[in-house]
C-alpha cells in the first residue's frame, strides 16, 4: 500500500498549483529563460505598486513580528466597516481572496452537494468544490460574459448549495450590472448561498455603485468577496475579506484558522485602504494603459474583449501556446488562452507604459513579421 492509497479520492484527483512559466515569480522566470529582464503580465498584479504609506506601515509593523496579530483583524475590520457603511460583524478577513473561496466551500459545500460557477472563470471555484467532495457544475459564458439566466437554471439542480459569481469575470474582464445581481438574488432559492467575487471591482468606473455590497442587508444568503491584491498592490501580503450578513460571517468564522492574516499584512492593508489618492492614481493609470492596448489591438486588426479590469483578453488568431512561447523568449510573460479553453487568445495584464509597449512591439513582430 502506498501513501496515495490513504488519500481521499477527491484529493487524489486534484493537481498542485502549477509551476509553469506564467505562474512563477519574475526572478525564477529570468533564471529559467536566461534573461536579464522580464515583463510578467500573467498574474494581473498591480505593477504600479502599493501605496508608500502601506509599505511604511508594514515596515513599522515588522518591529512587532514576535507578537501574534489580532485574530479577527479588529482595526482593519473597523476601517472596512466605515468604508462600506456596514457593521464590523458583516466582515471577515482571509489570507487572500483564495482562502475566502475555500472557507465558503468548507462552510456551505460537502459530499453530495453541488457548486455552480461560470466557465471560463477563476479556477479556485472548481478546486474548492472538488476538495470538499462536492460536484462542480460549470456554466458556460455567453458572449464572454457571465450568464446569470443559465446559472439560475443550473441552480435548480438538486444538491446545489453554493454559487460563485466572478464579477468582473476573470479571464474575460466583463461584468454584469448590479441590478442583474439583484434580480438573480430575488429568484435564486433562499437555501443557496451566493458569493460574488469582486476582486477586480475597484478597477471599474464606479466601484461603489456597481458592487453587490449594497445588497447584503436585503439578501442574507449573499456574500461579496474582495481583496487587497489587485488595485491596492498587496498581492504578496495576502489579504482578502468578505462583506456579508452576520449569519454568513459567524458560520465562516467557525472554519477560519486563527491568525490567518498576519500582523504585517493587516497593517499594510489598513494604510492602503486609507490612501484613496493612491487608489485613484492607479485606476487612472490603468484606464490610460487599457486604452493604449485597445488602440494597439485595433491598429493591428486583432479582436479583443472590452474589459473593465486590469487585464485584456485578445484573440491573436494563432495557437496560444506558440505565441506565448515566442513572447516568453522575448521576455514577455502572458497567460495563454488554452488554459481557459480559448485556444487562440492571450490574457495580458495591463502593466506599466514601458511593459505594455514592449508587449505590443513583441506581439507585432511575432504575428506580422515574415
Amino acid at each position: 500500500m502506498s501513501v496515495s492509497d490513504l488519500v481521499r479520492p477527491n484529493v487524489r484527483e486534484l493537481k498542485p498549483f502549477p509551476r509553469e512559466l506564467p505562474d512563477l515569480p519574475g526572478e525564477e522566470i529570468k533564471k529559467r529563460l536566461g534573461l536579464t529582464h522580464v515583463d510578467k503580465l500573467s498574474f494581473n498584479e498591480n505593477l504600479n505598486g502599493p501605496s508608500p504609506l502601506a509599505v511604511e506601515a508594514m515596515q513599522k509593523a515588522a518591529q512587532e513580528v514576535h507578537l501574534y496579530p489580532s485574530s479577527y483583524g479588529d482595526a482593519l475590520c473597523r476601517a472596512l466597516a466605515e468604508f462600506y457603511g456596514v457593521e464590523t460583524g458583516n466582515l471577515l478577513l482571509s489570507n487572500g481572496a483564495d482562502e475566502m473561496i475555500y472557507l465558503a466551500a468548507q462552510t456551505f459545500a460537502g459530499p453530495g452537494d453541488a457548486v455552480v460557477f461560470s466557465t471560463p472563470s477563476f479556477g479556485a471555484y472548481a478546486v474548492a468544490a472538488r476538495l470538499l467532495g462536492a460536484d462542480p457544475l460549470p456554466v458556460p459564458l455567453t458572449g464572454y460574459a457571465v450568464d446569470l439566466t443559465a446559472m439560475l437554471a443550473r441552480a435548480q439542480d438538486p444538491g446545489v448549495g453554493l454559487i460563485f459569481i466572478c464579477n468582473p469575470n476573470n479571464p474575460t474582464g466583463t461584468m454584469v450590472a448590479p441590478e442583474d445581481i439583484r434580480d438573480f438574488m430575488q429568484n435564486v432559492p433562499s437555501n443557496i448561498v451566493v458569493m460574488v467575487d469582486e476582486a477586480y471591482m475597484e478597477y471599474t468606473r464606479d466601484p461603489a455603485g456597481l458592487s453587490a455590497v449594497s445588497l447584503i442587508n436585503r439578501f442574507p444568503n449573499l456574500g461579496v468577496i474582495r481583496t487587497f491584491s489587485k488595485i491596492y498592490g498587496l498581492a504578496g501580503a495576502r489579504v482578502g475579506y468578505l462583506v456579508a450578513g452576520r449569519e454568513i460571517t459567524q458560520m465562516m468564522h467557525r472554519v477560519r484558522l486563527p491568525f490567518n492574516v498576519n500582523g504585517i499584512a493587516q497593517a499594510g492593508a489598513l494604510a492602503a485602504l486609507r490612501d484613496r489618492g493612491h487608489v485613484e492614481r492607479v485606476r487612472q493609470l490603468n484606464d490610460g494603459q487599457r486604452r493604449y492596448l485597445e488602440s494597439a489591438f485595433e491598429r493591428l486588426g486583432l479582436k479583443y474583449v472590452p474589459s473593465c479590469t486590469n487585464f485584456i483578453l485578445v484573440d491573436t488568431g494563432r495557437d496560444s501556446r506558440t505565441v506565448f512561447a515566442e513572447l516568453a523568449q522575448r521576455g514577455v510573460i502572458v497567460r495563454p488562452g488554452f488554459q481557459f479553453g480559448l485556444d487562440t487568445f492571450l490574457r495580458v495584464s495591463i502593466g506599466t507604459e514601458e511593459a505594455n509597449r514592449r508587449f505590443i512591439v513583441s506581439l507585432q513582430e511575432i504575428l506580422f513579421s515574415e
